[in-house]
């Protein structure tokens, strides 16, 4: 028996325990639970003299209204579960206010204290552009914002000219 927490797995218990009251399809419930695009990247970006590879998620948990809406996390201890569960709960957030949006999240695994400002600029950056390579990030349709807060310095950055162009 596996006894490691997962936080996506008692994000969907407690969706599970709601469920209940609803007079959903099960397969529909069971669809709404399933996060719909799971991507893990690894992308260099050079740091001073040094070039570093940095490990992402990208997360759209619902498809079911676009755009996904959702930010990005930094930190060291981000992981693919936390991603999946933080997706998962803007999708329900939105949802139960109404807001006509899928939930998304993005999760940069850094200590963002180690970086500069250009530092977290440049690999913020290269982690949107990886995500419009993958098409799974601001092509038409599922823009979830053109702005992002870095977090640490409250500088918003933005990448409208990043997606401009982009195909999709």
């Amino acid at each position: 028996m596996n006894t490691e927490y997962s936080f996506f797995d008692a994000v969907c218990k407690s969706f599970d325990k709601a469920a209940k009251y609803t007079n959903f399809d099960k397969g529909i419930l069971e669809q709404i639970k399933q996060c719909n695009s799971v991507l893990r990247i690894h992308f260099p970006v050079k740091i001073g003299d040094q070039v570093e590879v940095i490990k992402a998620y990208r997360v759209q948990h619902s498809h079911h209204k676009l755009p996904c809406k959702g930010g990005i996390r930094f930190s060291e201890m981000v992981n693919l579960d936390e991603v999946m569960a933080l997706a998962a709960l803007m999708t329900y957030k939105c949802a139960i206010v109404n807001v006509p949006f899928g939930g998304a999240k993005g999760g940069i695994s850094i200590n963002p204290k180690k970086y500069s400002e250009y530092d977290l600029e440049r690999i913020t950056r290269r982690y949107t552009s990886e995500l419009i390579k993958k098409k799974i990030y601001w092509s038409r349709g599922r823009r979830s914002g053109s702005r992002l807060w870095n977090g640490r310095t409250r500088n918003v950055l933005d990448l409208r000219h990043l997606y401009g162009n982009a195909p999709g």
